[in-house]
């Protein structure tokens, strides 16, 4: 697996790809200048013109001492004549003289450049083992062509080389005639006649072969020129790491050069990231097609119909090659084979696409994407090479991307100074749909503000907008500790470049009713900050490994809409201490599973700060204890607080005017009871009035007084 590092601070995409454009560019100007300094075509023309005489007329001698080597041999008896005649008709007909020459080719590879040329081109390459134990000094070769094949023999030094064995017809029989013995006598006799020939040769076949190894060079780099170019036009829309971008455009380059083959690469992130967008720009940039399959195009209602789908998506990317082939939705598609959630088609699909999918496909670049790896079935994980997990966009290219998509959109009002602090933690995907509502507002900061609000409302509807520091019920104290570790959650990432310790997680720890729970709200709503709650109910399991995917999964929520606070409510429930193994496996395996996750906060790279509640901490187990960066004790509220707590409940209930003088004493009467028995006094009384309206003419005839409250006070009592 390819490990990513932090490469190229401060580099850009486009400054690396002009960098690599320069270097091409220089490679190439060399190329140009070492091919004028190179054997001329005319030069090669005019050699090969001479030569081509003086083997004709070798050959010419040659096949006359097949003649007479088969008429003094006397092989065919008193048909001599006959027989060597036919054979010297047929070698003039059907064979010839060439020049072999052993070249070096691409990567110190032995080629033998051969003359004179085949039916189409001037000169060619053969693909022929010559004998290891050749003792010639000169790497150049007198060959017997016959029938337009490779060479029937191969003369160096004082031995020929023959893969054939050549035969001569006895006139009106059937019986076969060796005449290779003289046929190989005569080929070194030439050899001798055409020996000044043979270093000439040489010397100009390795000219001429580096000249065409020169030659396909120049291809290639006028080929990456052109990449690079189309890469640098793609990417201006991309924004993520330069070091990712980098891997991508490495790989890019491995699949357009000689090896064709790049690595299978696993894209993962959460939701509008820019996997899609990034599998799209690599087709774009390589000018190559682009396939994309997912549940839709994969799953099918009956079994044996995805398998087909499967092999079908195979054979049009082989016929399309080169491609790219995106796989969305992994987690989806592949789940863990054996595993309680995945159904038999999906265990269809996975089997058939490894059959497909062997990780190392020329031409065809694999490019799969998840926001769920560890649900993926591991033998589909296995075949990716390298993985890239996009996170969400840090501050520079949040600006980018928003003055990307506001450009697009033709906006030209103000921004905010803070524009980026404020949309920290939204994806690209949320920036692009911020862009389109302000285009159709027109506006200017404040609308950029109310806009942003309105996304994060709609993308976490958990967060209660009422929830303010000013309706917080909680010390003057607690309420400044509170205020700055939302300022330091509110712009974590600035706050962070400055070398300042980001807090994972605070303990609240209280009685019932404290306010433990509005203290989160009111720090997720204040913060802008995502709000995920969970409980012991949405985190214990039914069986084993069952719990911790609860977890997994309620982490990964809090992920998706980070910054954000995750709230665990009854700590002392969801992870009591472990006492010598008496906690049940389920327990231990939550308990396990959160110190996985909590530890893993700070490496995901996504702000969740944890949260918790509790009113028994001495139930809670240590290790998670430990985990917290800091503790905070949430009382019951004393006179003040519950007084502060009473005018809020009244301004709301629209009762102020009714017991502006009455709060000392109320204050008084409530000692003792917490936030939420204040609510639930004034929910009586509230029901007490609401009863006598009904019976006098309905809602019009509600009219709350001070005697509905006291009265409710002893009911609630009685409650408590």
């Amino acid at each position: 697996m390819v490990v990513m590092e932090l490469r190229y601070v401060d580099m850009t995409i486009q400054t690396y790809l002009d960098s690599r454009m320069a270097k091409v560019g220089s490679e190439l100007a060399d190329v140009e200048r070492d091919l004028t300094r190179c054997i001329q075509p005319a030069d090669w023309t005019e050699f090969s013109a001479r030569a081509t005489k003086k083997m004709d007329k070798a050959y010419a001698a040659f096949c006359s001492s097949i003649y007479w080597g088969i008429v003094r041999g006397a092989y065919g008896g008193l048909r001599s004549f006959r027989m060597a005649s036919s054979s010297e008709s047929y070698f003039k007909l059907h064979g010839s003289f060439g020049l072999l020459a052993v070249v070096l080719g691409d990567k110190e590879a032995i080629n033998l450049l051969r003359l004179p040329p085949s039916p189409n081109g001037r000169y060619d390459y053969v693909s022929l083992a010559l004998a290891p134990d050749r003792d010639r000094k000169v790497q150049a070769y007198l060959a017997f062509d016959m029938d337009g094949a490779s060479p029937a023999s191969i003369c160096y030094g004082t031995r020929v080389e023959s893969p054939r064995k050549l035969q001569a017809l006895k006139p009106n029989t059937s019986r076969q005639v060796v005449i290779a013995p003289m046929v190989d006598r005569a080929l070194l006799a030439q050899e001798k006649c055409l020996q000044s020939l043979l270093p000439e040769f040489e010397r100009i076949a390795n000219a001429q072969a580096r000249r065409d190894r020169l030659i396909h060079l120049r291809q290639l780099l006028k080929c990456k020129l052109r990449s690079f170019a189309s890469m640098h036009t793609a990417f201006k829309s991309v924004h993520l790491p330069t070091e990712q971008l980098i891997e991508v455009v490495e790989q890019l380059e491995r699949l357009l050069g000689a090896t064709h083959m790049a690595a299978p690469l696993l894209l993962k992130g959460s939701s509008g990231t820019g996997k899609t967008l990034l599998a799209q720009k690599v087709a774009e940039a390589a000018g190559i097609h682009f396939a994309k399959a997912g549940v839709n195009t994969l799953k099918k209602a009956n079994l044996g119909e995805s398998a087909i789908a499967v092999r079908e998506l195979w054979e049009a990317a082989r016929r399309s090659k080169p491609c790219v082939l995106f796989i969305d939705e992994l987690d989806a598609i592949f789940g863990q084979r054996g595993s309680g959630n995945t159904d038999k088609v999906s265990e269809e699909i996975t089997n058939a696409f490894l059959a497909e999918f062997s990780g190392k496909e020329e031409g065809i670049w694999v490019i799969g994407a998840t926001n769920r790896r560890e649900v993926v079935d591991d033998a589909i994980l296995s075949r990716f090479g390298m993985e890239l997990e996009l996170t969400l966009p840090d501050e520079k290219n949040r600006m980018a991307i928003l003055n990307q998509e506001l450009a697009e959109a033709g906006f030209n009002g103000a921004l905010p100074a803070n524009a980026s602090n404020l949309m920290q933690g939204m994806s690209g995907r949320d920036i692009s749909m911020l862009a389109q509502r302000l285009a159709g507002k027109g506006g200017g900061s404040g609308d950029f503000v109310s806009v942003v609000r309105q996304i994060r409302a709609a993308a976490n509807p958990i967060v209660d907008t009422r929830a303010t520091w000013e309706s917080l019920i909680v010390s003057d104290d607690t309420r400044s500790r509170l205020q700055t570790t939302c300022a330091i959650l509110k712009d974590a990432e600035g706050w962070g470049a400055r070398g300042v310790s980001i807090p994972t997680g605070i303990l609240l720890e209280g009685p019932a009713g404290s306010g433990k729970t509005q203290i989160a709200r009111t720090i997720a709503n204040e913060g802008s900050l995502g709000f995920v709650k969970a409980t012991a109910a949405d985190l214990k399991g039914l069986y084993v490994g069952h719990a911790a995917g609860n977890v997994r999964d309620i982490f990964s929520k809090a992920r998706a809409v980070s910054p954000s606070i995750l709230f665990v409510d009854e700590l002392d429930l969801v992870a009591p201490a472990r006492k010598g193994g008496g906690n049940d496996v389920l327990v231990q395996e939550v308990i396990s599973q959160m110190l996985q996750e909590m530890d893993g906060v700070v490496d995901q790279h996504r702000q969740v700060f944890v949260l918790a509640a509790t009113n028994l901490p001495e139930n809670i187990d240590p290790s998670i204890l430990s985990r917290f960066t800091e503790r905070l004790v949430v009382p019951l509220p004393d006179l003040e607080s519950r007084v502060r707590m009473l005018k809020v409940l009244f301004e709301q209930a629209k009762i102020e005017r009714l017991f502006r003088n009455e709060y000392p004493l109320l204050g008084k009467l409530s000692s003792g009871m917490s936030l939420r028995d204040i609510k639930n006094w004034l929910a009586l009384a509230q029901r007490q009035a609401v009863t006598r309206a009904v019976a006098i003419g309905g809602s019009t005839a509600y009219n709350m007084t001070r005697e509905d409250l006291l009265d409710a006070l002893p009911k609630l009592t009685a409650s408590v």
